[in-house]
């Protein structure tokens, strides 16, 4: 049989993700914002401002990146020049593996985990050490913990902030010790912020728009030797764009980052970028159109868990995603291929993120849709019990 080597296989939860949604009625997977297209003010005004031709200029292209770094970078309140343009966050991931850690190096890599973040480093040689964060400890990541796992070989520790597949954030506070850490044995943290705009302030500086320590912030804000990813996908719904960044207060891994790029895009595609940071003229609108859609679902989860005990969660504070967690005796994998067998419902298995008892679910489709749909998961699991 021929040997595959580990680069060539896929990642499994895309494979899936690809594959089964939109093949049910109720349709629980889903973990960010719908198309932006469905805003047509935003795509009248953006369209009428957006010139093709001139896109297409190579010529433009300091211009045009120019310009969506400055626009990230106001999100922000950090100069343009620590945003390196990536392709959507998917890319961010990989171009900052490439920047910031070799085969063979060791890295620690939060669990569960959105399958990229622990399957690209092992296709690219890294030792991978998880860092569990557990429903009993509200799925935050404990510094103490992170501090056995460190070793003089670990070059990254690899977070979310929100959480993927929880939704839980991770306090400043802790994003700080956690740099501090990892500066000790040499290393940088990565944080994948890409849900973090749901939180109202979370991209400023404390003290900064109305931020403040009590809330998630952006881990660019925290320490120097932190790196931050995210993209214009999952909150502003705007993923065709396939439009990403990375950003370091930290002038040399910034130049890393960018150096990195050469193994992959190359330069971005300028139609897409130049499009993307017009978008952000109307960011606002998008922004509140996320935020009032996460309110709403996780308002209906809180309703529909308080008239059950078949499943436990910690229902998140912000975003479009949630983890339940499931009766010891149920394997997220047989419960989802029976939810969607006989009840047309599917919801993420745990089994993508290293965690196969429990299962995601998105809340960003119509309060009845969720509700039948959770109804659904909770009989499906009462039909294995029986």
């Amino acid at each position: 049989m021929l040997s595959v080597p580990p680069i060539s296989r896929s990642v499994a939860y895309l494979d899936w993700a690809f594959s089964m949604p939109g093949s049910a009625t109720y349709d629980l997977t889903q973990s960010g914002m719908p198309d932006a297209v469905t805003n047509v003010e935003v795509v009248a005004r953006t369209a009428a401002a957006f010139d093709a031709r001139a896109s297409l200029d190579r010529s433009r292209a300091a211009e045009i990146l120019e310009a969506f770094r400055g626009q990230v970078g106001r999100h922000y309140g950090i100069a343009p020049r620590n945003v390196v343009p990536t392709l959507g966050t998917s890319g961010a991931i990989t171009q900052a593996l490439l920047a910031l850690a070799r085969p063979g190096d060791d890295i620690v890599v939060e669990r569960p985990a959105y399958e990229p973040l622990w399957r690209i480093p092992r296709c690219l040689g890294m030792n991978v050490t998880p860092l569990e964060r557990t429903f009993d400890g509200a799925w935050q990541v404990l510094p103490d913990r992170l501090a056995r796992l460190l070793t003089p070989r670990t070059r990254l520790v690899v977070l979310s902030n929100l959480h993927n597949p929880t939704g839980a954030p991770v306090a400043p506070g802790v994003i700080a010790e956690v740099a501090d850490l990892a500066r000790r044995v040499g290393a940088n943290v990565f944080v994948d912020e890409v849900y973090l705009p749901f939180v109202p302030g979370a991209s400023k500086a404390a003290g900064k728009d109305g931020a403040s320590d009590s809330k998630p912030r952006s881990g660019v804000h925290v320490a120097d030797n932190v790196v931050v990813a995210a993209s214009m996908t999952k909150v502003f719904g705007l993923g065709a764009l396939r439009a990403g960044w990375l950003a370091c207060q930290d002038p040399e891994v910034v130049s890393a980052l960018e150096r990195a790029a050469q193994f992959l895009h190359v330069v971005p595609p300028l139609p897409a970028f130049d499009l993307a940071g017009r978008l952000w003229d109307h960011a606002s609108v998008l922004l509140e159109r996320a935020r009032t859609l996460s309110a709403e679902g996780l308002r209906t989860l809180r309703r529909f868990l308080e008239s059950q005990d078949r499943v436990r969660c910690a229902v998140p504070d912000f975003g479009l995603c949630a983890a339940l967690v499931l009766p010891p005796a149920i394997r997220a994998d047989v419960l989802v291929e029976h939810l969607h067998r006989r009840y047309d419902t599917l919801v993420v298995p745990g089994t993508f993120f290293e965690a196969p008892g429990l299962v995601r679910v998105g809340v960003g489709v119509p309060p009845r849709q969720l509700e039948q749909g959770l109804a659904n998961l909770v009989a499906a699991i009462e039909d294995l019990e029986a």
